[in-house]
């Protein structure tokens, strides 16, 4: 058997893609081909439906899942019915690319951005220089947003033709065509060289933020090696990763990654498991320990009997986790999108009964109504309600960045407004994700200071990070480690070394007793910095114990402070998720005021606690470990520790606080708050000014340049109300 793993799908369960339209499965599907296709250009979860609906019209087509976040398509088809070729063309028909992809890190393709990001500053220098113009030269001018509009308004069109193929007369792109179209036939060029110029750069925005997601998981694949050494009847031979079956024999050696789960069959090493648990101290394995891929051997050698092929490894399980999690939650539609579906065939409808039906029913000239139509056209372009959003979050945005909180688009910014609930990780989020000395107690007659310095020098040559810890200590302390000779090193248990012709000892608490009993104040000592959550190191000679070194990762110093800002919002539900140990977490929670302690949780049920705290609450997770992803990407909002955390964990994220700053948790959802509030309120003057203005049309007491100033003022009222976010109130001012 080649795989004796739990395939990813039986471990992700129900967290496959939820699909649009189309049923989990159709009779007649068991003789279908299936097929997966990555489909770039989709910037909008708008456009994950028109493809559905597209290709699952296809004749032969059986079922079709496609997914936003990841680009992915999954096309169950009858081959003698409908083609591959034919499908392939249905998707560009509708403005999309389509490729062919194999798996799941080639699904997730970058799409090309140069193209559009130069369509967008073509279209808005050609809408500059026409308004620089306009009144000098106005032939000029109008060439110039002619272009502009071309540029800017052309995958405005291809989505507007593409949503009407697909039957949906609700989106936007349609009416905001149709305006656009309506304001030329008046004359103004400028009018909808602007439109189209604004919504362009909203939708590039959208784009680069889901293409940085998109390439994050390639990134976590690749914390696995692509080769391991695998061990046969010919000695060691490097192959790829991807061939090595069930119960082969690899070799891992010092400073390497493992490339596949295993058990290890012999050697003895430290392993830095922090990319899966995110447990800052390694953990010793020896024979019959399991061992995970991705995670960094230390300074021994391994053979490890695989127990999964590369497809089922922790890891893989990890993207498939961030994969899924992030398709089931891909960006909600804004309300502007959601209301356009009603307010587009609505403003359609009524052009057309203006312009031909009222004129018959009220026996009046077609000139007059006609006129009115056109003017309704451009009062009900929606240039207002379209920027309503985009300008409020672009503004709360740069004064996020200012404050060095990325955030990731409006979805992001918009969600974390409505958190009631967050769950912090514990080592590198919480604590500062370092080992560092933070107690020692000498023995009896024994200077501190000499103890330390001892204990370096015994930890001179070892690579183990506790080891580090002490050197970085005694450093601080100004002291030179002594000079120690004959070191030998006992994997798990310590290191031994002669200074001036006498024998000493530093390692693990456990080895040391089993030889020397500690006095009666070590032994007080030594248990309290173990309920305290420490790692403790015991330094002996032949004559007894000469002290003790305690080893913690400290808490952040604001950390108090940051939950109690967290707090002032409302937010009383607060929750510790830690792979760590229990004693390891209850330390911490009490310096943070933390009474919801879940420890000792894999990266899954990390997922799975997130999930489970989502059917009442609405959770932000913070976290900055690979570890950390799936839950990241599970939460409503997962918000990522930048400067020292995982690249991973930040692309997973929808926020990363790149100063490391725990307080800008508390930050960040006080500004999506007053966000959110500024949104409604831009969202009810453009429909107010919009309705109001229709009822004059209709009346017809509305004039063109009526229609154009209601529509440009009511852009004006909205852009300044915006601008108000850009000023820096922060929290702590506000609290």
């Amino acid at each position: 058997m080649r795989n004796a793993c739990p395939p990813v799908s039986a471990i992700r369960g129900a967290m496959k893609p939820e699909t649009t339209d189309i049923p989990a499965a159709l009779p007649g599907e068991s003789g279908a081909r299936h097929e997966t296709y990555v489909v770039t250009g989709m910037d909008c979860s708008e456009c994950a439906i028109k493809v559905n609906r597209a290709v699952a019209r296809l004749h032969g087509v059986e079922r079709v899942s496609t997914a936003f976040a990841s680009s992915r398509m999954s096309v169950a088809y009858n081959p003698l019915a409908v083609s591959a070729e034919t499908i392939q063309e249905q998707v560009r028909s509708l403005g999309y690319g389509i490729h062919d992809s194999h798996g799941a890190v080639q699904s997730l393709e970058e799409v090309s951005t140069p193209a559009r990001t130069l369509g967008v500053a073509v279209s808005g220098a050609f809408l500059f220089l026409g308004a620089a113009l306009e009144h000098r030269l106005p032939g000029m001018a109008k060439a110039l947003f002619a272009v502009s509009i071309i540029v800017g308004g052309g995958p405005v069109f291809r989505a507007a033709y593409g949503s009407v193929k697909a039957g949906l007369l609700g989106d936007i792109n349609l009416l905001m065509s149709i305006a656009v179209i309506g304001a030329l036939a008046l004359g103004k060029w400028d009018e909808g060289a602007v439109v189209f110029f604004l919504y362009a750069v909203g939708r590039w925005l959208e784009m680069l933020t889901m293409e940085r997601t998109r390439r994050s998981l390639r990134t976590l694949m690749a914390l696995a090696p692509p080769v391991a050494r695998l061990i046969g009847d010919e000695g060691e031979l490097e192959v790829p990763s991807a061939i090595v079956d069930v119960g082969s024999l690899i070799r891992i050696r010092a400073g390497e990654r493992v490339p596949l789960d295993g058990l290890v069959a012999a050697g003895h090493s430290a392993v830095n498991e922090a990319s899966i648990t995110g447990e800052s101290m390694p953990v010793e394995k020896s024979v019959g320990n399991t061992v995970y891929a991705g995670t960094m051997n230390g300074n021994g050698v391994l053979e490890v009997r695989t127990t999964c092929v590369e497809g089922d490894s922790t890891i893989a399980r990890i993207v498939e986790m961030v994969q899924d999690a992030q398709d089931r939650k891909a960006p909600h539609e804004r309300f502007v999108d959601r209301f356009s579906r009603i307010y587009t065939p609505a403003v359609i409808a009524l052009a057309f009964a203006m312009a031909l039906l009222f004129p018959l029913a009220l026996h009046q000239s077609f000139h007059t109504w006609i006129y009115r139509a056109l003017v309704m056209l451009v009062a009900a372009c929606p240039c207002a309600l379209v920027i309503s959003t985009p300008v409020a979050v672009v503004s709360a945005l740069g004064n996020a960045a200012r404050k060095g909180i990325l955030i990731k688009g409006g979805a992001a910014l918009e969600a974390a407004g409505g958190v009631t609930r967050v769950a912090f990780d514990k080592t590198g989020t919480l604590t500062e994700g370092l080992p560092v000395v933070t107690t020692v107690v000498p023995a009896g007659g024994v200077d501190l200071d000499a103890l330390v310095a001892l204990a370096a020098g015994l930890e001179a040559h070892s690579t183990h990070p506790l080891a580090d810890a002490v050197r970085r200590y005694a450093m601080e302390r100004g002291l030179e480690p002594v000079a120690a000779t004959d070191s030998h090193s006992a994997p798990g248990k310590g290191i031994s070394g002669d200074v001036a012709g006498e024998s000493f000892w530093i390692g693990s608490l456990a080895s040391v007793t089993q030889a020397q009993p500690l006095p009666e104040a070590l032994n007080a000592a030594a248990s309290a910095m173990e309920a305290s959550g420490q790692t403790v190191l015991s330094v002996s000679s032949a004559a007894g114990p000469l002290g003790l070194l305690g080893i913690a990762d400290r808490p952040r110093p604001e950390v108090a402070q940051a939950l109690a800002m967290i707090r002032r919002q409302g937010i009383s539900k607060i929750a510790l998720l830690t792979g760590d140990s229990h004693r390891a977490a209850e330390a911490v929670a009490r310096v943070a005021g933390i009474d919801d302690i879940r420890a000792g949780l894999l990266p899954a049920e990390k997922h799975d606690a997130v999930a489970g705290m989502e059917r009442d609450s609405r959770v932000a997770m913070v976290g900055d470990g690979v570890n950390d992803a799936p839950a990241l990407a599970a939460a409503t909002i997962g918000i990522a520790m930048g400067a020292i955390g995982s690249d991973i964990a930040i692309e997973a994220a929808d926020i990363a606080l790149m100063g490391d700053d725990l307080n800008h948790v508390a930050e960040a959802i006080a500004l999506s708050r007053r966000t959110l509030a500024v949104i409604r309120q831009n969202v009810f003057v453009a429909l107010a000014i919009k309705l109001v203005f229709l009822i004059a049309v209709i009346a017809g007491v509305a004039t063109l340049w009526m229609a154009v100033a209601a529509d440009t003022g009511a852009s004006v009222l909205v852009t300044l109300n915006a601008m108000r976010l850009m000023n820096g109130r922060s929290t702590k001012e506000t609290a």
